[in-house]
């Protein structure tokens, strides 16, 4: 456990509910970092992780992506025990994508349900962010 406090945060307008922030301090080189899920792995009906404000993970598909924006989904060939509604306070927490073994940043939610989100893949989405990173100094 690292504990860290934010400086500075700045909201990404216009994509989603994103902001971006500057620690008081570095972490450790050994803290794991995702990659961003690119167009080609949000295909429909691919397999999502998504996490909640209870540290549980559940199993949806990708059903949507369009104008910077993903709509998870749920298979009815998924156990109900796998699946789970998004609800208030969920919002914020990631959802990801298995590439090669290893997980890649798909959205954070900002609706409940299956869960919805800005899409971290699209270049306008992208964008917005690196220049919200680019206004910390």
């Amino acid at each position: 456990r690292h504990i860290r406090k934010l400086t500075q945060v700045h909201t990404v307008g216009g994509v989603g509910d994103i902001a971006v922030g500057r620690l008081d301090a570095p972490l450790p080189a050994g803290v794991a970092h995702y990659a961003l899920a690119s167009p080609q792995d949000a295909t429909p009906m691919r397999l999502a992780l998504v996490t909640d404000q209870t540290m549980t993970v559940s199993l949806h598909r990708i059903g949507q992506v369009s104008g910077g924006k993903v709509m998870l989904g749920y298979d009815p060939a998924i156990p109900k025990t796998y699946l789970r509604n998004l609800i208030v306070g969920d919002s914020g927490n990631p959802a990801f994508v298995i590439d090669g073994g290893r997980l890649k940043l798909l959205t954070t939610f900002s609706t409940g349900g299956p869960g919805t989100g800005p899409f971290y893949g699209d270049p306008a989405v992208t964008a917005a962010v690196q220049s919200a990173m680019a206004r910390l100094p």
